[in-house]
């Protein structure tokens, strides 16, 4: 009991101390309520975009059309402008009957090459002047898509080049895109 005792008055003592040596503190509540705040910093900043893409003209010719403005907000594949045709359309007319007639030959020559009248090396020719041919067709066909000039991403018109009547070559801008 004795030692009991004795640990009750040491810890009546540090409590005691403790009190002695620390005033009460001073509390004052304050309610909160919500509110729009006020406040304002001013900060000096760039604003920069995330892509930047010069557009550029993949084949020569003359803008027919300008579809968008400069500072209007363009989707992925929207058009932009159009180029003459009528020089592909006349290159694609061209290489389509190159490559029909080279067809229709290699079909005439394989009954003959059959018949045992052409040797194999005839064949041959006219295996490798299908594949030229419609590689020119395929070509043509490329070149005509690409009078129609469409955004690669979506994004801002930050500066049109192109005007109608203006002759584009080849890697002439024709805008800049922002992201």
């Amino acid at each position: 009991e004795t030692i009991e005792s004795e640990k009750n008055r040491m810890l009546a003592e540090k409590k005691e101390a403790i009190a002695k040596e620390r005033p009460a503190a001073n509390v004052v509540l304050l309610n909160i309520n919500p509110s729009t705040i006020y406040d304002r910093i001013n900060l000096p900043g760039v604003i920069e975009p995330w892509e930047r893409l010069t557009l550029s003209s993949k084949v020569h010719g003359t803008v027919t059309e300008v579809v968008v403005n400069e500072g209007d907000n363009v989707q992925e594949g929207q058009v932009i402008a159009r180029l003459d045709p009528a020089d592909f359309q006349i290159a694609l007319e061209s290489t389509k009957a190159t490559y029909e007639l080279a067809v229709a030959n290699q079909k005439r020559m394989v009954r003959l090459f059959k018949q045992g009248i052409i040797p194999q090396v005839e064949i041959e020719k006219l295996d490798a002047e299908v594949k030229t041919s419609r590689a020119a067709l395929k070509n043509a066909q490329l070149m005509l898509s690409r009078c129609t000039i469409t955004a690669p991403i979506s994004g801002m018109i930050r500066r049109l080049d192109a005007t109608q009547g203006l002759l584009l070559a080849v890697a002439d801008p024709v805008a800049e895109i922002l992201q």
